[in-house]
């Protein structure tokens, strides 16, 4: 039986250690990512190979979660939301994205929770709150909405549905995302001054047909989706 509660310290930590040794080197951190789907090795340093290993375990075991959990999530942020300030609701937030946010802060504490969208799309997330839109979801926090992040994906989906991505491209479009989610943190970080949640409906996933690859998180037919059910609460403070 999956244990849900394992995934998250688990992932915390070996995003840690990526970070630690590695830092905002983005690109690195995709070579890893792109590699754990597959368990390739080849090539590496042993500290590479043991992250490669160790995401690709835990990519696993997401694989295998049948459980959702967005109505734990709602249940966090209605028993938190009074502890903090500012909340920002966020339109697809990947693990590449996560990890450009835990890397980019300075004398900033940071956590996060992990909760499940077994059907990894917005509409499960938006029934959780029993709102129509993302922006109601917001509103009924009390807080903004982003969709920069889902809406720049689906603006490549014309080139991926006629063949897909090679793996530079796949890797320079996840790490422009990244580069976002830094730029986009500092300059939130700039007029914060309280405690900050980052609330997110699903993750996305990178998906290899050949020697192609589709940035995904809706229902793909054979494919069993693993990132993309990541429904992320981020918690800041200064």
């Amino acid at each position: 039986m999956i244990n849900i509660n394992e995934i998250e310290p688990r992932l915390k930590a070996l995003l840690n250690s990526i970070c630690t040794i590695h830092k905002r080197n983005y690109e690195k951190f995709v070579d890893i990512l792109l590699r754990a789907y597959d368990r390739d090795l080849q090539g590496l340093q042993p500290l590479d190979r043991g992250f490669v290993e160790d995401l690709a375990d835990l990519m696993a075991t997401l694989r295998a979660v049948r459980t959702d959990t967005l109505h734990e999530l709602k249940n966090f942020i209605d028993s938190y939301r009074n502890d903090y300030k500012y909340v920002y609701v966020v339109d697809c937030l990947g693990l590449p994205d996560l990890y450009a946010l835990m890397c980019s802060i300075d004398n900033v504490k940071f956590n996060f929770r992990i909760f499940i969208n077994q059907r990894t799309n917005t509409q499960a997330f938006k029934n959780a709150f029993a709102s129509e839109t993302m922006a109601d979801v917001a509103k009924m926090l009390s807080g903004l909405v982003i969709r920069r992040l889902d809406t720049s994906l689906h603006e490549i989906s014309e080139k991926m549905s006629s063949g897909g991505l090679n793996r530079n491209e796949v890797l320079n479009i996840i790490v422009g995302r990244m580069n976002y989610v830094s730029s986009l943190l500092a300059s939130l970080m700039t007029h914060m001054r309280a405690k900050t949640m980052i609330v997110t409906d699903h993750g996305y996933d990178v998906i290899r047909i050949d020697s192609k690859y589709i940035i995904n998180h809706v229902f793909t037919p054979n494919i069993k989706p693993i990132l993309a059910k990541l429904a992320l609460v981020v918690l800041l403070k200064k």
